[in-house]
């Protein structure tokens, strides 16, 4: 696939390195002339030296037989500007990194179809939706977030007085666009089809819109706990504690969000009426203690300096605070601290130029599968992205003799976030989300690539 990336910064850096191995043929565009020259020794790919925002460097990059063209530099309107040019140039499919602000107007105004771009995405956002997964389930697996938080993933338990029992799954009036995928059945795992039914003591993973799946969890009477208010605690008011912030705020969610810079509290202050401002310096053992976030369930090192943020989350975990996570940036430091995280007593640590592979990778050619992540021991999640010529492509859901250990749990069509129901068509470009059993994978592959 013909791939021409705008800026050679981490992330750009980071998906040239991922997709040349890949064998993709990768033009990289960058203001500096070193930093391109030096990137040249260590990958496989062609630079251009320019401003992005110009014809003319778009122009020398060959940007007309793009096949996938992105924007990815610090400056929002360059990446805006870059990817507009490249779509009119001749570009199959472009993508933009902007700024949360940007984002967040895109419900009052549409930027996307305005500048013709295919896909704009914020990487705040992208982070703080994978950091939702952990304070909806933190016992979750470490699985990818599905569109930008939109899908949840929720393991319940079957209790006895469910009035669901002992019926096909595809008679039960189950909320709108939720799934059962997998059920565990003492030592057998099962991907749910519509015959197979609900029995007593079966653990469950739903899939779906997050209220509609713990509706239907209520149903299943499993977690408990789900209706609990967490208590969570935020250092760093940039845009990812901002963001997370915004997410969070349901009454379900108690938070708390320390800001070392007046001028910024005043803004979080103004902007986030349900979360509790404090200003100070989350690295402070002293003002941990006296805002007692030893009662937090949740403690997110969430600055722009990873330093501070280990720092921080290691103040934390020394109170025993239940969860602890760090927001990561650096991949030197990323590296560190996925493998000690035991001995630092971190939960996990999220990178946001991980996640922001994880969401950009959907719209790269592939003939394999992509692995997102483990359910339990033995379910994968996989993602694919459809091509042109597929054999299913524009078939429904239903008329796809799909794999017996396999399970099709959502899509995604640019921004639509999609849990498919029979009726449903899947068409070229579409990124399908499917659950796994080991042996379901090949003739998964073959099916989507024939």
């Amino acid at each position: 696939m013909k791939i021409k990336i705008l800026g050679a910064g981490e992330t750009g850096k980071f998906l040239a390195q991922q997709l040349s191995q890949k064998q993709h043929k990768i033009t990289l565009i960058d203001e500096s002339e070193s930093l391109l020259t030096e990137l040249s020794e260590v990958l496989e790919v062609a630079i251009v030296c320019g401003n992005g925002a110009e014809a003319a460097v778009l122009s020398e990059a060959n940007t007309d037989d793009a096949e996938l063209f992105m924007a990815l530099t610090n400056d929002a309107h360059v990446n805006l500007i870059a990817a507009s040019l490249a779509k009119s140039l001749g570009a199959r499919k472009t993508i933009a990194k902007v700024t949360v602000p940007i984002q967040q107007s895109q419900q009052t105004f549409d930027y996307g179809k305005h500048f013709q771009i295919d896909y704009l995405f914020s990487s705040e956002q992208l982070t703080a939706a994978e950091l939702g997964k952990y304070f909806t389930s933190p016992e979750a697996t470490g699985i990818e977030q599905i569109g930008r938080g939109r899908i949840k993933v929720q393991w319940v338990d079957v209790d006895p007085r469910c009035k669901l029992l002992d019926q096909p799954i595809h008679q039960l009036a189950l909320p709108d666009r939720v799934r059962i995928c997998v059920i565990h059945r003492e030592e057998e795992t099962i991907i749910a089809k519509g015959n197979h039914s609900l029995q007593v003591g079966d653990q469950v993973a739903l899939f779906g819109e997050q209220n509609q799946v713990e509706n239907l969890a209520k149903t299943l009477q499993a977690d408990k706990r789900q209706n609990e208010t967490k208590r969570i605690t935020i250092y760093g008011g940039s845009d990812y504690g901002f963001c997370m912030a915004q997410q969070l705020s349901e009454k379900r969610f108690k938070v708390r969000l320390i800001e070392k810079d007046a001028e910024r509290c005043a803004f979080l202050s103004k902007h986030l009426p349900h979360t509790a401002v404090i200003h100070g310096d989350g690295r402070s053992l002293n003002l941990l203690k006296e805002e007692q976030v030893s009662g937090s369930d949740f403690y997110i090192g969430a600055t722009l300096n990873d330093e501070d943020n280990i720092m921080a989350c290691l103040q934390a975990d020394s109170l025993a605070v239940k969860h602890v996570i760090p927001i990561v940036h650096d991949a030197d430091n990323l590296r560190i601290m996925s493998r000690n995280l035991n001995q630092f007593g971190f939960r996990t640590t999220v990178s946001p130029k991980l996640v922001n592979q994880a969401d950009i990778l959907r719209f790269v050619d592939s003939k394999e599968l992509h692995h997102v992540g483990f359910l339990s021991h033995d379910v994968e999640l996989v993602q694919f992205t459809l091509r042109e010529g597929a054999q299913v492509a524009g078939k429904r859901v239903r008329d796809i003799d799909w794999p017996k250990a396999c399970s099709l749990i959502t899509f995604l069509r640019n921004e639509a976030v999609i849990v498919p129901d029979g009726h449903d068509q899947i068409l070229p470009g579409d990124a399908l989300y499917a659950v796994i059993l080991e042996e379901a994978g090949k003739p998964l592959r073959n099916l989507l690539t024939r």
